[in-house]
């Protein structure tokens, strides 16, 4: 299932070169909007009931949660649909420059289609069906970029980016949903639904804020960027980090497993920890240096001149997404084995914060490079007390335990 998704992800960037042709950075700015509201919105819309899909040993309560899912989602995007309905101008108005026009009713329907997916990549993969999960993101990458290609090729610029991913995301959902309506059982046990929501009510309670927040989080630059600033201002940050991204995800994705598993068997931790961190920057911190030196002319030269810019928002933010990568390998699994999770959620709530105060005073200052610098540079460090009391967590609960042990 990671192969795929990671494939989907190097497809749309493969893709990307002939997208930025056809498309200005203003466009991608607006698209960046579009799929922050989608994303948030669609946290909210499951209730995060998905997640408890996962606990079930039994099919048929497996199910029941995922119609609850569907049920829920179905019911939230209607209240969207009547509020875009009721204030669509008064949306579009006060939003000026940065209005989605027509393009603002696709947002109930990609509501729906998200929190669709969300819920069904649940169901498949408590089935382990991961092959066909594999399939639908590489499906939807594809039909996602393709359609945003042909509908730029037609001369259908600005909002055609916005249907090609509605579309992609439209198809991906309505895949999932017709390969869950093929099953035999179909039937919906209205008791068991209204147990299974009592039981698992902790999850729109406790789960939902923690999610919103951690997605917000996500978007929080490119809201901010394009509030404050301009749509191509929102756009050329949203190629940079996103082509940035994409190979530190993966890369991200396929270590992590294997130094959590290995940090959870050792018995000396610390010696351990301090043998894999410097190898790991030792191989990786080359290659982000010579990134850093070749990421003006090369963005310019893959992506067209006017996205030159990207290149130098990459080299403000890559400190920060370096940083990121490091202690998604080294703090992630510390902070797991020791159950220090809400020590964990403090320091998001704390790089949260840094965001929007570095970003507000780049607008304040009308200077997104001091902005995106500030932002940067304020991450970095909340990511290196991390990776230090991750060390601490190491070297004495770790050294109290071996001593424990003999």
């Amino acid at each position: 299932m990671v192969g795929g998704v990671a494939f989907a992800q190097l497809l749309a960037i493969a893709l990307s070169p002939i997208i930025t042709r056809l498309y200005s950075p203003d466009d991608l700015g607006l698209l960046a909007f579009y799929m922050a509201l989608i994303s948030i919105l669609a946290v909210v819309a499951t209730g995060q009931y998905q997640h408890a899909i996962m606990l079930q040993k039994k099919e048929s309560a497996a199910r029941q949660l995922t119609y609850i899912c569907l049920g829920l989602s179905a019911a939230f995007s209607v209240v969207c649909l009547l509020g875009v309905g009721v204030f669509y101008a008064d949306i579009n108005a006060s939003l000026g420059d940065k209005s989605l026009g027509v393009a603002l009713w696709l947002v109930p329907f990609g509501v729906l289609s998200a929190s669709i997916f969300a819920a069904l990549t649940m169901w498949f993969t408590w089935q382990k069906e991961f092959k066909k999960i594999s399939a639908n993101h590489i499906g939807m990458s594809a039909v996602n970029n393709g359609m945003s290609i042909g509908f730029g090729a037609a001369n259908m610029s600005g909002f055609g980016v916005i249907w090609g991913h509605f579309i992609g995301q439209s198809s991906a959902a309505l895949y999932f949903l017709v390969y869950f309506l093929r099953s035999p059982d179909h039937d919906v046990q209205h008791l068991k639904i209204r147990a299974l929501m009592k039981r698992y009510k902790k999850f729109p309670c406790v789960t939902l804020p923690h999610s919103l927040f951690s997605t917000v989080a996500i978007h929080l630059p490119s809201l901010i960027l394009i509030g404050a600033f301009s749509p191509a201002v929102a756009g050329l940050y949203f190629l940079a980090n996103r082509a940035a991204n994409v190979p530190i995800t993966i890369l991200s994705q396929s270590l992590y497993p294997i130094l959590f598993g290995t940090f959870n068997e050792s018995k000396n931790r610390r010696s351990l920890f301090e043998k894999k961190f410097i190898q790991v920057n030792a191989l990786f911190l080359p290659l982000f240096i010579v990134f850093w030196f070749a990421a003006p002319p090369l963005f310019a030269f893959v992506f067209g001149a006017e996205w030159g810019r990207s290149g130098v928002y990459v080299q403000l933010i890559l400190p920060m997404l370096y940083c990121k990568f490091i202690s998604n390998l080294f703090t992630t699994p510390i902070y797991f084995i020791y159950e220090r999770q809400f020590e964990n959620f403090l320091f998001a709530v704390l790089i949260t914060l840094s965001i929007t105060v570095s970003l507000l005073y780049g607008a304040q200052r009308d200077d997104i490079a001091l902005g995106l610098i500030l932002m940067s540079l304020s991450n970095v460090f909340f990511i290196l007390v991390k990776l230090y009391r991750a060390h601490f967590f190491v070297r004495s609960v770790g050294a109290a335990e071996h001593i424990k042990g003999r």
